[in-house]
């Protein structure tokens, strides 16, 4: 089973990148009208909610579906080293480990990512996934 480009992956990088900036602006919008004093009194809270909206932007799409919305969008999907839907906890790791500097440092100057390296999970095009990962992940 080969993974995808490192093209396909910034690709589908940049697109959740957007994706990610329009949702945490609304949210971040929402909560400046109704609760400003949140944003006002904490540096932090800022900081925590874009964290973790990327967490659970990845966990959810990547739990849900093997995909994200940079995924759909190139016809690719997460596996494991198997070619099988991988198990919440990779998903968390993987997830949890695009918080870290070194996240974009290992996309940059490596073919895999550090989030694929430490999860054992992969980007494959979904017609190369066996089929059972595309009947468990449409």
């Amino acid at each position: 089973m080969k993974s995808v480009d490192k093209g396909t992956r910034i690709g589908n990088w940049m697109v959740d990148t957007i994706v990610l900036v329009v949702v945490t602006t609304i949210i971040t919008y929402i909560i400046a009208f109704y609760y400003p004093q949140i944003l006002e009194e904490d540096n932090n809270a800022l900081g925590l909610l874009i964290s973790a909206i990327v967490f659970f932007y990845y966990f959810i799409f990547e739990s849900v579906s093997g995909k994200t919305i940079g995924k759909i969008l190139s016809h690719t999907i997460v596996v494991d080293k198997n070619g099988e839907p991988p198990k919440k906890v990779k998903l968390l790791v993987r997830s949890f480990i695009r918080l870290t500097p070194i996240y974009g440092l290992s996309l940059l100057f490596g073919h895999q990512g550090i989030h694929d390296m430490l999860s054992s999970t992969t980007v494959v095009k979904v017609e190369k996934a066996n089929a059972s990962t595309i009947k468990n992940n449409p």
